[in-house]
């Protein structure tokens, strides 16, 4: 049993012991479970949770916890405050969206919202939605078979995804977008494997992003790793200890001098295209580490780059 499932059977045990809490912060922490929860429960207690995702997130309090008990389906929710969504190893919290997004994210810009845990499985909007938020964590989750893309986050601000798969997915695996603002994202240890239809980026950075993805997998997708959307964008993707391969194309930078990719010790291998495709003025640029052989045609780099 690993350290973050122990303190959970000891965290819930503790609450039943005490059987819950009835004081002014009790809604700071939800519970819900598929199997036995009803959304007209007040969900403070793990004897009386709410059933869905929607329940919880309506009864929490700013900032708060939603713990999920057991595995089941939890319904598409609507994200409009800081909270966590916390389903532990072990569990399968998964939303299976009848249209739609399965999670829309339209909270303040100074807010947090954390995902951790959950599984999104085939929808005909997104997977994940976010339209304003100030710092959405998406950790530990699977977001697969949706008609748009995986991740849209087209929010000013900030995102951080680490240890998720985003496969098979009509739009991007992660798209990150601002719709107004700037947007900076880090993105660590996923998987991004058969997103994207024509002109699509298993991640794409686009307009006033800022990304950096390291220790990551783009395999099968139209585009690896992208940088822009369209012409004339300021776009910075830094790619660090990647693979790209099996793509149509692995490594791939729009048109417009603002527009840059940064590769650092990344192999790209076996696309069926291009390993390597700068239009334009856009920019890839090597730090003279990566491995780029066995891609159907080669082309170069648009220039070295050193560390300072």
């Amino acid at each position: 049993m690993d350290h973050r499932r122990s303190f959970f059977v000891l965290f819930i045990a503790g609450i039943a012991l005490g059987g819950g809490s009835s004081d002014a912060h009790a809604q700071s922490r939800v519970f819900v479970s598929a199997r036995s929860g009803s959304d007209s429960n007040t969900c403070n207690n793990i004897n009386t949770p709410c059933q869905t995702f929607q329940g919880a997130v309506n009864q929490v309090a700013a900032a708060g916890t939603v713990i999920v008990l057991d595995t089941g389906g939890y319904g598409p929710v609507t994200i409009g405050k800081a909270l966590t969504i916390d389903a532990p190893p072990g569990i399968v919290a998964f939303i299976h969206p009848p249209s739609g997004d399965a999670v829309s994210v339209a909270a303040g810009t100074t807010d947090t919202v954390v995902l951790r845990g959950l599984s999104l499985n085939v929808g005909t909007g997104n997977g994940i939605n976010v339209t304003s938020a100030g710092t959405l964590q998406v950790q530990d989750c699977t977001i697969v078979g949706f008609s748009g893309a995986g991740l849209h986050f087209v929010s000013a601000g900030q995102l951080f995804v680490k240890d998720s798969t985003f496969s098979n997915n009509g739009g991007e695996g992660i798209l990150v977008a601002p719709a107004s603002g700037t947007a900076s994202s880090s993105i660590d240890r996923c998987r991004l494997e058969g997103n994207g239809g024509l002109s699509t980026g298993a991640l794409t950075a686009g307009a006033s992003a800022t990304v950096t993805v390291r220790d990551s997998v783009a395999s099968g997708n139209f585009r690896g790793f992208q940088a822009g959307t369209a012409a004339g964008q300021t776009v910075q993707l830094n790619v660090e200890n990647c693979v790209s391969t099996d793509n149509v194309v692995g490594l791939f930078a729009a048109d417009g001098a603002g527009t840059v990719l940064r590769a650092s010790d990344t192999v790209v291998t076996n696309n069926t295209l291009y390993g390597i495709e700068a239009q334009g003025s856009g920019s890839i640029l090597s730090r003279s580490n990566n491995t780029v052989e066995g891609n159907a045609a080669a082309q170069t780099f648009s220039g070295p780059y050193t560390a300072r």
